[in-house]
C-alpha cells in the first residue's frame, strides 16, 4: 500500500510543477509588457513636451513687441502708407546731384581755400546763375523766327524762354517801344550746373580752332 501511495505522489508532483512554471512565465511576460507600455508612454510624453515647448517659443508672449509677421497687417486709418524699398523704385528729384557740382564741392572749394587762405568756404567764388539770350532782327515782322528762337533756347537750357521787348523806341533800327526783340532765359541751381557741364565738355570743344579753356 505504501508503494502505491509513493507512485501516486510522484505522478501528482510533476503535474503540479508544470502549472507553477507556466504561471511564472506568464508573470514575466506581463511585467515585460508593462515595462514596454511604460517606456512608450514616457516617449510619447517627451514628444508632446517638445512640441509644447516649440509652440510656446514660437507664439509671442503677452505684452511682447510685435514680430515681423505682425507688420503685414493693414495700415491704420490716417497713417502714412509704407513704401517697400526696392531697386526698381524711381529716385526722387532731390537725390540727383550734377557731377560738376560734386566736383566743385569736393575739389575746387578745398583747393581754393588752401591756395588763397580763405577764412570761410563762402568766400570761394561760385557761379550763381547763367543767362542765355538771343536777339532776333526780324522778330517784329516774322513771328515764326521768334518762336523758333524761343523753342531753341528752351531746348538748350531745359527751361521755358521768355520773349524780350524793347524798353525804348529807336528810329534808326525802326523799333518802337514794346516791340519783341529776342528771347532770354535765366537758369540757376541744378539746371545751371548741367548746362555749364555740357557746354564745357561737349559744345565748346566742337568749335573750330578750339585750343582749350
Amino acid at each position: 500500500m505504501a508503494e502505491e501511495k509513493d507512485k501516486k505522489e510522484k505522478m501528482v508532483k510533476p503535474s503540479a510543477a508544470k502549472p507553477k512554471a507556466e504561471t511564472a512565465a506568464a508573470k514575466k511576460a506581463a511585467t515585460a509588457k508593462k515595462a514596454d507600455t511604460a517606456k512608450s508612454r514616457k516617449a510619447a510624453e517627451a514628444v508632446t513636451a517638445e512640441k509644447d515647448a516649440k509652440t510656446k517659443a514660437e507664439a509671442p508672449e503677452k505684452g511682447a513687441a510685435p514680430t515681423a509677421k505682425a507688420s503685414k497687417k493693414a495700415p491704420e486709418k490716417g497713417a502714412a502708407p509704407r513704401v517697400k524699398a526696392s531697386k526698381k523704385a524711381p529716385k526722387e528729384p532731390g537725390d540727383y546731384v550734377p557731377r560738376l557740382k560734386v566736383y566743385y564741392n569736393d575739389k575746387v572749394i578745398p583747393f581754393m581755400i588752401e591756395k588763397f587762405n580763405y577764412a570761410n568756404p563762402n568766400m570761394v567764388p561760385k557761379v550763381s546763375k547763367i543767362s542765355i539770350n538771343s536777339r532776333v532782327s526780324t522778330a517784329r515782322d516774322e513771328v515764326k523766327d521768334l518762336e523758333s528762337i524761343v523753342d531753341d533756347i528752351t531746348v538748350v537750357a531745359g527751361q521755358k524762354a521768355v520773349v524780350t521787348r524793347a524798353k525804348k523806341a529807336i528810329a534808326n533800327f525802326k523799333i518802337r517801344q514794346g516791340d519783341p526783340v529776342g528771347a532770354t532765359v535765366t537758369i540757376r541751381g541744378r539746371r545751371m550746373y548741367e548746362f555749364l557741364d555740357r557746354m564745357i565738355s561737349i559744345a565748346i570743344p566742337r568749335v573750330r580752332d578750339f585750343t582749350g579753356l
